[in-house]
């Protein structure tokens, strides 16, 4: 702004000391007219009367047609490609604006051009609540609708005026990102109902380091860790100790259905001839002893060490099968049995018909 009023001093001057030197009171010419090239020419010339009264024109001429590219009001109004002056502004420019500098001003803000009586205007708030503060608004005649706000302490708020305390961007919609969302602070913290957050943070050191908790928060000084995810891809949900494993959940799950991957041998190895099966007896004597069955663990090694629930199903149905041949081989008993029975009952029924 400041090099707009300095060209329009040096415009007005210049007029001043030009009609000083030439009389121009008396002066009552066309103006003043460059040497061109071929039929082309540089014009500055005073309009006395109708449309442009009292302007100062710069224009270029062609023999028979003049094209103004300047004006300069007498009330130090100055048009750039337009004799169109804007009522109320010092300068108007009906093309782009390049400038190496600053463009300052000191008046109520930028307002760009828009469509019918639209605006966009770029403010800076002197007093009251946006104090210093940057604005950014839609205008339409009478009324300022501002989308974004920057305050004095660097702090952005889109789609709102009332910036959170302590944050530096505050967003009153969705986000939306196609690179990388990145924050070096405590982490991230969502709205929430009344006091309570949820907050995405990562550990720098500590019982968590390095690991992402995801937590609720009341307040400011209390936060409920619910799920950590170690820097190792180790998940825990309900409780922050994984133990060493891939997921550890502290509480029931809920299934339609489990699918496991197991790498242990799975038992049809029962059924081949080699297999040493136990006898009832020896089972006996183990249960009796170990009050348990053989090849599975005891109420004490699971209450220590839990189980693996691949190799615990491989070890139900190992007894399973071996159940099974222990009824084949009771079936095959009796019917032996069975067989002897009934011969001793027809030899019977023989003596007795004697």
């Amino acid at each position: 702004m400041k090099s707009i009023n300095t060209l329009t001093i040096l415009l007005v001057f210049s007029f001043e000391t030009f009609s000083q030197v030439c009389d121009c009171n008396q002066f009552s010419g066309s103006g003043i007219t460059t040497g061109g090239t071929d039929t082309y020419y540089w014009r500055i010339n005073r309009a006395g009367s109708g449309e442009f009264n009292e302007s100062l024109l710069f224009s270029t001429k062609r023999t028979g047609t003049e094209d103004t590219k300047m004006i300069l009001s007498k009330n130090g109004e100055l048009g750039i490609g337009t004799t169109s002056l804007t009522s109320g502004y010092q300068l108007t420019v009906n093309g782009n604006v390049h400038t190496k500098g600053t463009l300052a001003t000191s008046g109520s803000g930028i307002t760009t051009g828009g469509i019918g009586t639209y605006y966009w205007r770029i403010n800076r708030a002197g007093s009251g609540e946006f104090n210093e503060s940057l604005l950014f608004s839609t205008k339409r005649t009478g009324t300022e609708d501002t989308k974004m706000i920057l305050s004095k302490n660097g702090e952005l708020g889109i789609g709102t005026t009332s910036l959170t305390s302590g944050y530096q961007l505050t967003v009153n919609g969705n986000v939306h990102t196609k690179g990388t969302l990145a924050t070096s602070g405590s982490g991230i913290t969502t709205g929430g109902i009344g006091t309570y957050y949820w907050r995405i943070n990562r550990a720098g050191s500590g019982e968590f380091n390095e690991s992402l908790l995801f937590s609720t928060m009341r307040g400011s000084g209390t936060e409920d860790v619910k799920m950590i995810l170690s820097k190792n891809g180790e998940l825990g949900l309900g409780t922050t100790d994984t133990f060493g494993y891939q997921l550890a959940v502290n509480g029931t799950i809920g299934a339609k259905e489990v699918k496991v991957e197991s790498t242990s041998e799975w038992p049809d190895y029962v059924f081949e001839e080699h297999y040493d099966l136990r006898s009832l007896e020896e089972t006996e004597k183990f249960i009796t002893k170990n009050k348990h069955l053989p090849e599975i663990p005891s109420e004490v090694e699971v209450t220590e060490n839990g189980i693996k629930l691949g190799e615990m199903n491989a070890k139900f149905l190992q007894k399973i099968e071996e159940l099974t041949l222990y009824l084949i081989e009771q079936n095959k008993e009796l019917k032996s049995a069975n067989m002897k029975i009934e011969k001793l009952q027809k030899e019977v029924s023989a003596l007795k018909n004697e």
